[in-house]
């Protein structure tokens, strides 16, 4: 798609105009109501497109803490706990199994693992990025308000349900 020369120029000239709407105090009867859509529309877009750059700004600077002396030393005490934990562990399980082997009985089946409760992330960001999406693309598309319900459902469906994979993943859920 090629832009026009003139496209760009009147643009320009419809912002400007927009801009000094407010700094200069110029009265809304001063512009038709097609303009005064147009450069809404115009300035609607701009803010769209920089919040999209402002939130996409690289976060591995706020990734990175300098952990004070305390937490230094608690997170050592936690590892030899762990550690300790472990071994504990594991002599009880020996000693089990030599109880099994005297007692001439099988050694209990080791209980299984809980089952996770409630919704993974991932599932509730599909659900609440589809019904925003749902509702943001009713209100957006004007002509045809189902039809853009149903596809900004879908997509703020998918993009929900990418946001909770990612907190999955990062959370250790399979």
């Amino acid at each position: 798609m090629a832009v026009d020369k003139n496209e760009t120029n009147i643009f320009l000239t419809r912002f400007m105009e927009f801009g000094t709407v407010f700094s200069m105090g110029v009265q809304d009867n001063d512009f038709s109501p097609i303009e005064k859509t147009n450069s809404m529309k115009q300035t609607l877009i701009i803010l769209a497109m920089t919040a999209m750059m402002v939130s996409c700004k690289n976060k591995a600077k706020d990734e990175t803490k300098v952990l004070s002396a305390s937490e230094v030393r608690d997170s050592i005490e936690f590892v030899k706990f762990k550690e300790t934990k472990a071994r504990n562990e594991a002599a009880a399980a020996a000693r089990a199994a030599n109880t099994a082997t005297v007692n001439n009985t099988p050694a209990a089946a080791p209980a299984a693992a809980p089952k996770k409760k409630g919704w993974s992330k991932a599932a509730k960001g599909a659900v609440i990025g589809g019904a925003a999406g749902a509702v943001a693309g009713a209100i957006i598309n004007k002509r045809n308000r189902a039809v853009g319900a149903v596809v900004g459902g879908v997509v703020g469906g998918g993009v929900g349900y990418g946001v909770g994979r990612a907190k999955d993943k990062k959370d250790g859920r399979n």
